[in-house]
């Protein structure tokens, strides 16, 4: 069952580290309210030696102090012989004495590629060692954990696609002229509001119509999702079939 990742695309215009902070601040305190596992986060990266701001991030969120640590996580590249800023890549990890433990990460460059402008969270047990989760009778706690960290994330960040386990389950046989598929299926699938009007949702999955016009797609809903069960597998495939109208340029 672990890892379990979130991941989701962030729409382009986001190069001011301003404007990300303040984004990240609203995220962070959002998902303390979910749960207390997300109300203490250490920054991690090759930087943290050099770094002006503490360890472990300011709750509630400080903008000034998240401004600086994006800052810190600028990208360089060459470009015409000169170096220019590419980007902004962070990192940052919950406690390790945490029985399930968080993994968030942030990849943004402004290139027009929707690969470059990525947010993702990864949750895991602490220490490898077994969870409450991993009892079949919390599971239900489980999915209602992932599906509200889901809608965090998704809102927070102004996602258009956001997914829980998320990945490319287009038939075999289809043609694969690209490696990736920008719109995935996944156990979970949040669209904004822009995309949900151009798919038809899928027969016999979950489908829920969020108050502002997204959609949060569920392959699974009674329990944790397995693509090596048949059911999960059709779920997923018939989410990806949906999906085909935001795909159809890239497959």
């Amino acid at each position: 069952m672990w890892p379990i990742a979130i991941v989701g695309h962030l729409k382009p215009g986001w190069e001011d580290a301003g404007t990300i902070a303040t984004r990240l601040g609203q995220f962070f305190a959002s998902l303390a309210e979910v749960d207390p596992m997300f109300s203490r986060w250490k920054r991690t990266g090759s930087r943290r030696h050099c770094s002006r701001v503490p360890a472990l991030i300011t709750m509630p969120p400080e903008r000034t102090e998240l401004r600086t640590w994006i800052e810190e996580g600028a990208i360089f590249e060459s470009r015409d012989g000169r170096k220019k800023m590419a980007g902004y890549s962070i990192q940052t990890l919950t406690p390790g004495q945490n029985p399930v433990r968080a993994n968030f990460w942030l990849s943004y460059t402004p290139e027009d590629w929707w690969f470059g402008h990525r947010i993702g969270i990864t949750m895991f047990s602490g220490a490898g060692s077994p969870t409450e989760f991993d009892d079949p009778n919390k599971h239900a706690a489980l999915i209602a954990l992932l599906r509200h960290t889901l809608l965090v994330t998704a809102t927070a960040w102004d996602c258009n696609w956001a997914g829980v386990s998320p990945g490319d389950y287009r038939q075999d046989g289809q043609p694969r002229e690209t490696v990736l598929v920008e719109y995935a299926s996944g156990w979970m699938i949040y669209l904004d509001a822009a995309r949900a009007a151009q798919i038809t949702p899928p027969q016999d999955i979950a489908v829920e119509k969020l108050a502002d016009g997204a959609l949060l797609l569920t392959a699974a809903t009674a329990a944790i999702f397995n693509g090596r069960n048949p059911k999960h597998w059709d779920a997923a495939l018939r989410i990806q079939a949906a999906l085909a109208p935001l795909n159809k340029r890239k497959n």
